[in-house]
């Protein structure tokens, strides 16, 4: 019997393997922008936590102890949505996407064998309702620091 076409069932077998290639590749797509996407806003929200660390830690340890009494108005400790600041010179400017973090600073005074610190620690999580929640798997993204006072 000569055959000069594809049967029905090598027509089947062959779309039931391309749509397997074809889901995989979805599904690969699919997590490789998700994972992408977790790495910029995981990025961003470290950057965001950093950046108060590096303006407020130089004014050192006395300075922050009493920072409670007079905060930053760029840097609140309570959690407040993120804007680009006003009062900074130089200013600074941050991607449009910092905008949908919300961002809160703890300073914890420490105290062992006379030496005086102070622990800062910088909390950012995404804010209410924003797409960020989708894509960052992480809560909240926090970074540190320790300020050690100077001897005299």
């Amino acid at each position: 019997m000569n055959k000069n076409g594809f049967s029905l069932l090598e027509i089947l077998i062959g779309c039931i393997f391309l749509s397997l290639i074809l889901v995989s590749l979805i599904f690969l797509n699919i997590h490789s922008k998700r994972g992408a996407m977790d790495s910029y806003f995981e990025f961003l929200a470290g950057q965001l936590a950093q950046e108060p660390i590096e303006i407020l830690a130089p004014f050192g340890c006395r300075h922050l102890l009493k920072y409670h009494e007079h905060p930053h108005p760029d840097f609140p400790l309570q959690p407040t949505p993120l804007k680009d600041p006003e009062s900074l010179i130089p200013p600074v400017f941050r991607p449009a996407d910092a905008s949908r973090f919300q961002r809160w600073i703890n300073i914890t005074p420490l105290e062992k064998d006379g030496l005086r610190a102070v622990r800062i620690d910088v909390h950012v999580a995404p804010a209410t309702e924003s797409t960020v929640g989708t894509w960052l798997r992480r809560n909240v993204v926090t970074v540190s620091a320790l300020v050690v006072e100077k001897e005299r």
